[in-house]
């Protein structure tokens, strides 16, 4: 190989045909790792700007249950938090706007696959609409529709932007989650009726998984002090969605993400030692006389006998939900309700996956489950490939927050933060992508 000489700023130098930049930093922009990077930094204010306004004004309210009426009682709180979910958005679609502005060649180069999906999809709600201009709600489901697939393609942008800066601020917005949520136990105390202040039980868990998720981002590896968090929040609230998820990402990323013989062999060992304590543990507690104590104590944590709960409460109503929506499929043979029917329509399905061919339709609602579940294999394979962690780590987060929308509304809603999270992951762009 024949070396050449490079003029740089400090002089010459040999080089011989291996750069030593570091191309997940600077993103192929010599020097843009240095510095300021202004779209990097103000998406990440924004971010954090959105995750405050989201889960904030839930945690100064204090909740109320009704014994009465079995629910929990807001008084005028909603209308405010409505408020702060404005501010937060426009927040959010700022954000974007940086990103967009700053990337947006990428959209037409090496993203123009997903670019053309989402304009398609567009295409598709715009022909919709004009089919069921009947339906009042319509044109503000279009436009919502809009608004989050922007926010999407701005996600999308933020990948290209320089990788040091971007997960220097998905760090700090992990700060954020987490700092907002010791705050609303500091005020509100220990759950009550699993509510902690106006947060819903399932909504504290999954914010504990958006503040995992990003640190572990950030670090470029699992975030053990943020499973431990996650975990804990999942626990004494009793949403047993994010244990599960946690579970199978934790099964996933060791199975397809650890490559190397090494580590595999510490993570097997790993795994024998925590299920050696653990069952040394069951066998003390079986074996001594506090073992009914521990086993109702934990029980009753996870609600596991309670007549209004029990083991299957997480498919408990939600199985006669789903089967409404297979009693009512001719009506979403063709077109769907369209987009967020569960919050203009009130089509209540409680199931992400099923969401897609109601707001869609059966051809269409395939077609989008089919480039999720594409993108998000895509992701993991090609990373995996290119030994790169934070694409496999970003691949299995997302497996995991689809399937904990098994049980949950949708998936695209700028409006809620776990969505906006899956949002995130789902745009991630590998490594060799951004090289090309």
């Amino acid at each position: 190989m024949r070396a050449t000489t490079t003029w740089h700023k400090h002089g010459p130098q040999a080089n011989c045909g291996i750069s030593t930049s570091r191309p997940d930093q600077t993103d192929g922009h010599v020097g843009s790792a240095r510095g300021v990077n202004w779209p990097a930094v103000t998406f990440s204010l924004m971010l954090a700007i959105y995750s405050i306004a989201i889960i904030w004004p839930s945690a100064i309210t204090p909740a109320e249950y009704d014994a009465e009426l079995g629910s929990i009682v807001f008084g005028g709180s909603e209308r405010i938090s409505m408020i702060y979910t404005l501010a937060g958005t426009v927040a959010l679609l700022l954000g974007s706007v940086g990103t967009i502005a700053s990337r947006s060649s990428r959209l037409f180069g090496q993203a123009y696959g997903e670019f053309l999906f989402v304009i398609g999809i567009i295409l598709y709600s715009v022909a919709w609409l004009f089919i069921y201009i009947s339906v009042p709600t319509a044109p503000m489901q279009l436009a919502q529709l809009v608004l989050t697939m922007f926010v999407y393609l701005g996600f999308v942008c933020a990948w290209y932007l320089p990788r040091a800066k971007i997960l220097k601020g998905l760090a700090l917005v992990s700060y954020v989650v987490a700092g907002c949520l010791i705050g609303a136990l500091l005020l509100n105390g220990l759950p009550e009726n699993r509510w902690v202040g106006g947060i819903h039980p399932n909504f504290f868990a999954r914010f504990a998984w958006v503040a995992f998720a990003l640190h572990s981002l950030s670090l470029r590896r699992i975030s053990r002090i943020g499973l431990l968090g996650c975990t804990i929040a999942s626990f004494i609230v009793s949403t047993r969605t994010i244990l599960v998820g946690e579970v199978f990402f934790l099964l996933l990323y060791f199975m397809v993400a650890v490559t190397n013989a090494r580590q595999r062999r510490v993570a097997v060992l790993s795994a024998v030692l925590v299920s050696g304590v653990v069952a040394i543990g069951i066998l003390i507690v079986l074996f001594s006389g506090y073992s009914t104590y521990i086993i109702t104590w934990f029980t009753d944590a996870l609600e596991l006998t309670s007549s209004v709960r029990g083991v299957t409460s997480g498919f408990t109503g939600r199985t006669e939900v789903w089967s409404s929506f297979f009693d009512r499929l001719p009506e979403f043979v063709a077109f769907g309700a369209g987009f967020r029917s569960v919050r203009y329509q009130d089509y209540v399905i409680h199931n992400g996956f099923l969401t897609y061919f109601v707001d869609f339709g059966l051809p269409m609602g395939l077609v989008v489950v089919s480039a999720v579940a594409t993108k998000i294999v895509y992701v993991i394979r090609k990373s995996v490939l290119h030994h790169d962690n934070l694409g496999s780590l970003a691949g299995c987060l997302a497996a995991a927050s689809l399937l904990m929308q098994f049980s949950e509304p949708d998936n695209f809603n700028i409006g809620f933060l776990g969505s906006v999270l899956f949002m995130l992951l789902l745009a991630f762009q590998p490594r060799h992508v951004r090289q090309v």
